[in-house]
């Protein structure tokens, strides 16, 4: 009888301390006791790592032979440094709009006592219509015997409140004797009024006069109007309606500054 060899059992890894004290509380259950431990550690094991397939590791070949792909999306714009705020001036309101506009304060005016908050009203519909750098309500004082700044917005505006013209002011005596608004284009030979001076160096100004029965009760200026001085004519009838209504106004409350007539237009 040929002699058997006897294999050599394998070389394994020690066992961690966790698989020692499993195999020692296995030898100590019972047969059906052990199965039910086992199969549990077979559900909590994690599941071994899947082996990439040869079509897999073709693909990964091609994905590395292959040159990037193109964006076709337009890059973004270059960044470009702020050299500070830029605020666009707001285009004028279409003429229908401006009447529409102009129409809806008459009824706004009827709530209102007083020719100061009346004119500043006025002067706010205004600057919606044309927009403008500074907004002036000038209205006649016979205490002083002349025009006074009665409500005024715009860059430092407060300043120039409850300030005097003269009663000879050559805007407001342009647009009374035209009887109805007027464009003040300021250039070599018209001097600039010290209320307009004081919102830097504009190019001009927009008078609307305030007529009743004849009589001039002062005037709305809109200076530095964003719309071309040229181009007035297209917001003009809308402005000339909110100052008829505001002196229409005037005239039913008794107020403007004073309760004395002001003078004639001459």
């Amino acid at each position: 009888m040929p002699h058997s060899r006897i294999p050599r059992p394998e070389r394994r890894a020690p066992m961690s301390p966790e698989s020692e004290q499993l195999v020692e509380l296995l030898l100590r259950l019972a047969p059906a006791d052990r199965e039910v431990v086992l199969a549990r550690v077979r559900d909590t094991r994690p599941p071994p790592p899947a082996r990439a397939s040869s079509l897999d590791l073709e693909i990964d070949v091609v994905r590395e032979e292959l040159p990037p792909r193109r964006s076709t999306q337009p890059p973004p714009p270059p960044a470009v440094r702020a050299r500070g705020p830029r605020i666009p001036q707001a285009p004028a309101v279409p003429r229908m709009d401006a009447m529409a506009m102009a129409r809806e304060v008459t009824l706004d005016l009827s709530a209102l006592d007083t020719a100061v908050a009346c004119g500043s009203l006025c002067v706010a519909t205004a600057l919606r219509i044309l927009p403008s750098t500074a907004g002036l309500l000038l209205l006649w004082d016979c205490e002083d015997g002349d025009f006074t700044v009665a409500y005024a917005t715009g860059p430092r505006a407060t300043r120039i409140v409850l300030t005097s013209g003269t009663a000879d002011d050559h805007a407001i005596a342009r647009a009374a004797r035209a009887g109805g608004p007027v464009t003040i284009v300021y250039g070599n030979c018209v001097p600039m009024l010290a209320r307009h001076a004081h919102f830097g160096r504009p190019r001009g100004a927009h008078i609307i006069p305030v007529l009743d029965q004849g009589r001039c009760l002062g005037s709305i200026e809109l200076v530095e109007p964003s719309l071309p001085l040229s181009d007035f004519t297209r917001v003009q009838q809308a402005l000339a309606y909110i100052a008829t209504r505001f002196a229409e106004r005037v005239r039913q409350t008794g107020i403007v500054l004073s309760n004395i007539v002001p003078p004639p237009v001459g």
